[in-house]
């Protein structure tokens, strides 16, 4: 019987790696979804200030932030009972970060305007 080294794809499961993977396009998804209806409602935009200096974009970021730490710290204990492969945590932050990329677009937020 001979020890051989067990050869590996890289693709194995990561369910850490998973976890925050799809935590981070949670955050990101979020930060769109506020930019996204705070273009369109200025008083939501406005609702957003947390901060004077900042403006708008104080609020945004801390919702973010709680989106992602909060949605990692349930999606932590979740990942470590169940297999998740990095491929299917790479589809699901590919899906997230283009819908995020095209919430922000100028364009695709005229196209709910309603003036």
């Amino acid at each position: 019987m001979t020890n051989k080294p067990i050869q590996t794809s890289g693709m194995e499961d990561k369910n850490p790696v998973s976890a925050a993977f799809i935590a981070a396009g949670i955050g990101l998804i979020t930060m769109a979804l506020l930019q996204f209806f705070g273009g369109l409602n200025e008083s939501f935009n406005k609702a957003l200030t947390f901060s004077k200096t900042l403006g708008p974009y104080s609020g945004k970021y801390i919702i973010s932030y709680l989106a992602w730490l909060i949605s990692w710290a349930i999606l932590y204990p979740i990942a470590r009972g169940r297999r998740i492969s990095i491929r299917t945590s790479a589809i699901i932050i590919f899906v997230l970060i283009i819908a995020a990329a095209i919430m922000i677009f100028p364009p695709f937020i005229g196209l709910f305007a309603l003036e």
